[in-house]
């Protein structure tokens, strides 16, 4: 996490993959195969998609303890149900049993 906010600096509002010398936005083809190269080369069990990436990320959210108000703020979920389907620790919660990428 720290070297997320050494690299961010102090920049503000959204951050975007994008080629830094013409600011382009970056192929999503290109992204989807950088993410393959990572998860052969950390010999990675699941494959590595969209959905995979945010589900991570919610769980890991709701698991270090952020409040479900701010995971419904930024994730456009609209419900603590819905957050709910993202707590990794409920073992009644059948999300619980996917896979995650941490």
């Amino acid at each position: 996490m720290n070297e997320l906010k050494e690299y961010l600096g102090k920049r503000e509002g959204w951050v975007f993959v994008s080629d830094s010398l013409e600011g382009h936005r970056v192929c999503v083809n290109q992204i989807y195969y950088y993410f393959k190269l990572a998860e052969i080369d950390i010999q990675l069990p699941i494959k590595v998609t969209p959905h995979v990436l945010r589900a991570s990320a919610l769980a890991y959210l709701k698991k270090t303890g952020f409040y479900d108000v701010d995971i419904m703020r930024i994730s456009c979920l609209s419900s603590h149900e819905m957050i709910s389907a993202y707590d990794s620790y409920s073992e009644e919660n059948i999300t619980a049993q996917l896979p995650f990428i941490f």
